[in-house]
């Protein structure tokens, strides 16, 4: 837990140079692990492609204004292709974010999201939020559906909110005490164009960001 009010107090530590995880950024393969997707090579840091992860999540079918009850809706699974501009053509950004249910920074951003994902969604930009772990600080598990329903009605988030079974967001962040994951994909190339480990916290949203990247 120190380690991750230190990620935290640091706010924006960029991936391409804090991040140890990965020995090789760029070491993901070249090929699409199914359907339309950019070629790679894939990597983890700013200016990488991003590979093609698949998670399980429930989405509320009328986006960010939604008023859904999660724990009604079924799991589906997310490829990150969905997201990609040849597919989509409604979608020019994605934010991916990698949270944990018992990180308590990682609740404080969440909970500036339901205005900030109204406000860009309608500009073409989609939010999906994977929670690594669930709530058991202790033991600290993998997050299931349950989990899913137990954020949302925490942060009260109407936007894709996923688990990774695969435990692919592991890649981008060598600590999960580091989290929450922060990252902008321009969804005409897949490519990340913003990534951070933590959060400022004078001020949590994600908006300023937004505003400086997405054009």
């Amino acid at each position: 837990m120190r380690n991750f009010v230190l990620a935290s107090l640091l706010a924006t530590v960029s991936l391409g140079v804090g991040c140890s995880s990965a020995t090789d950024p760029m070491n993901r393969g070249t090929v699409p692990t199914e359907g339309n997707y950019p070629l790679g090579p894939y990597g983890y840091a700013k200016g990488s492609v991003i590979a093609n992860l698949q998670f399980q999540a429930k989405i509320d079918p009328m986006g960010a204004a939604g008023t859904a009850a999660y724990a009604d809706l079924n799991t589906q699974t997310v490829n990150l292709s969905d997201y990609y501009q040849g597919n989509n053509a409604d979608v020019g950004w994605l934010v991916l974010t990698g949270a944990a249910g018992w990180c308590g920074p990682c609740r404080e951003e969440a909970q500036t999201m339901p205005t900030v994902s109204q406000k860009w969604e309608p500009m073409g930009v989609r939010f999906l939020t994977v929670l690594i772990q669930g709530f058991d600080e202790t033991n600290q598990t993998p997050a299931t559906p349950a989990d899913i329903d137990n954020w949302q009605q925490k942060t009260k988030e109407h936007i894709a909110i996923g688990t990774d079974p695969k435990d692919n967001l592991h890649d981008f962040a060598s600590e999960i005490a580091s989290f929450p994951l922060n990252m902008i994909i321009r969804t005409a190339d897949m490519a990340i164009i913003y990534t951070a480990l933590g959060v400022d916290p004078n001020n949590p949203s994600i908006d300023p960001l937004l505003s400086a990247y997405v054009q």
